[in-house]
């Protein structure tokens, strides 16, 4: 199992969503004591909220492998 550090969206210049039919699914947990939020960078680049978490919550998606 991996882990991320929190970081912005607009830290990776140039990430944005791409076509894929492969999908994943993927489980969000906020382990730190701070609110984290959740996005997905849509098609053009932008930051899109999916979720919200308080610290001990979690948010599952099924997405897809190219969806960042």
């Amino acid at each position: 199992m991996g882990s991320a550090s929190a970081a912005s969206c607009r830290d990776v210049p140039g990430l944005r969503s791409q076509e894929s039919a492969r999908s994943v699914t993927v489980t969000f947990v906020n382990r730190t004591e701070e609110y984290r939020s959740v996005d997905w960078l849509d098609f053009d680049g932008q930051p899109v909220s999916y979720a919200s978490l308080n610290p001990g919550e979690s948010f599952r998606v099924e997405t897809y492998r190219t969806h960042p």
